[in-house]
């Protein structure tokens, strides 16, 4: 069964569904500041921008604005706000036109992109160095790269790595990326 909760800020104008599904409620509008018009409940239908994501554009007032349909459901349903406390929206699938509920969760940008990597090792901040022929760990913390060292194995850099990481934390008490 699909729920459906209001949009903040667009409440009695627009709804998400866990379903990952947007729709306009029926109302009047005034258009142009000239004439009513009675519009009627339906379900948007979903761009795509460049990067695969689908988003909709809400009226109110006169103004459109986009938003990213992901971000709508994690908003409604998980609470999430963007941008506020450095964690981003995951489709745990990979698939960006699953927006569903059961398909979205709310990770660190750190957690996002070490997650199912497709690079030379199988752990965050460590990569097979060509010239060297050794794995290098580093870091990046408070937008800075910082070089941790050479290793003669992956698993040797991956603690290094973690090490590393729990130590920063523990002192600042959170990430900084």
């Amino acid at each position: 069964m699909e729920h459906w909760k209001d949009i903040k800020g667009y409440e009695g104008h627009y709804q998400v569904s866990d379903l990952g599904r947007v729709r306009s409620l029926g109302r009047q509008v005034i258009f142009k500041k000239v004439f009513k018009k009675q519009v009627r409940n339906r379900i948007l239908k979903h761009g795509i921008d460049k990067g695969g994501y689908h988003h909709v554009r809400l009226y109110l007032d006169g103004k459109a604005h986009l938003y990213k349909v992901h971000t709508l459901v994690t908003q409604e349903f998980l609470g999430h706000v963007s941008g506020k406390d450095k964690k981003v929206v995951d489709h745990i699938n990979n698939n960006k036109d699953n927006n569903t509920l059961s398909n979205l969760q709310v990770i660190t940008h750190r957690k996002n992109v070490s997650k199912n990597r497709q690079g030379s090792s199988q752990h965050t901040g460590v990569c097979w160095a060509k010239h060297s022929r050794k794995w290098v760990a580093q870091i990046y913390l408070n937008r800075k790269v910082h070089y941790l060292g050479t290793f003669s194995s992956e698993e040797a850099a991956a603690k290094i790595y973690t090490a590393t990481l729990e130590e920063f934390t523990s002192q600042n008490g959170q990430l900084l990326n």
